[in-house]
């Protein structure tokens, strides 16, 4: 199971309400289950941290995430 940690909380109020509830939705799905197909995982090619992923919170919005094996 995944731990997840938010960054720093002061730009949250600023997020379209409609973002927000499906970006904690996301994150409720990736809390669960990281491999789902449905959350589309992927590292970025040529990124210069190979750790760097994505996901797809909707069509439009994708979230950045780090996957740090403990």
């Amino acid at each position: 199971m995944p731990q997840i940690i938010l960054g720093p909380q002061q730009h949250a109020p600023q997020i379209d309400g409609s973002i927000r509830g499906k970006a904690y939705n996301f994150l409720a799905k990736l809390a669960e289950n990281d491999a789902l197909p449905g959350l589309h995982i992927e590292p970025i090619n040529s990124a210069v941290d190979p750790r760097v992923r994505t996901g797809r919170v909707d069509k439009f919005w994708r979230a950045v995430m780090f996957k740090v094996q403990g």
